[in-house]
This record gives C-alpha cells, structure tokens and sequence, in this order.
C-alpha cells in the first residue's frame, strides 16, 4: 500500500458495482474505476476470499450466455442464418471446404519441391 494511501473497505455497494462490471465482461481495470477502488485492492480481495473471485469470474460468461440464447433463438424462421450457424457449430459435417491442390490436383507440396528443385539447377 502506497505512503498516505488508506486502506480500501470491502463494502456492498463497492461489491455491487464490480459485480455489475463483471456481469457485462467488463475487465478488472474498468471494474476497478467505476468502483472507485486501486486494482491492487480487487486483487488482495480476491487473492483472500476465492468464493468472491469465483463470483465474479461466473458473471463474466453472463454475456456469452445471453448472446448464445439471442443467437439459437434467431435461428427460428430464418433458414440462412441457421446454415451459417451450422458451418461454424459443426463445421465438418456444414462447412464450405476449400481444396488447395497444384496442378492437375496434384499435392501443392510436390509442386513445390519440384519448383526448388529446378531453381537450383539453374
């Protein structure tokens, strides 16, 4: 702790306010500021009480939750939207596959080597 510097008290409104930060996955520094607290604070916090840490560490899914609930609940009635879904979710049964072959659809590394090869002849 800093010369001069008091020390920060663990209240509810102070827990309340990272709390809410964390559930919109904002990061520990902007939880920090807009709880008005020094990041060597939060860290002594949670470094001492892990069911606080595990807390706030849960809330940060909270976002890829909802957007997960916005995105399966989009898939309704909107046949396009569920196929891109689907490239990206399974993408081995649903993904556009790109071949990369050399000539003729020989192996792209043969090629290559081939390539060396004759430039080092010349």
């Amino acid at each position: 702790m800093a010369k001069g510097q008091k020390k920060q008290k663990q209240t509810p409104e102070v827990i309340a306010k990272l709390e809410y930060v964390f559930s919109i996955d904002g990061t520990i520094r902007e939880a920090c500021f807009y709880a008005d607290i020094g990041e060597s604070t939060y860290y002594d916090w949670v470094k001492n009480d892990k069911k606080l840490l595990e807390r706030f560490e849960r809330l940060r899914e909270k976002p890829v939750l909802k957007a997960r609930r916005e995105v399966v609940e989009g898939l309704k009635g909107n046949p396009e939207f569920s196929l891109k879904y689907l490239e990206r979710k399974r993408k081995k049964e649903f993904s556009l596959r790109t071949e990369h072959t050399g000539s003729e659809g020989s192996s792209l590394f043969g090629e290559f080597l081939d390539n060396i090869s004759k430039d080092k002849d010349k």
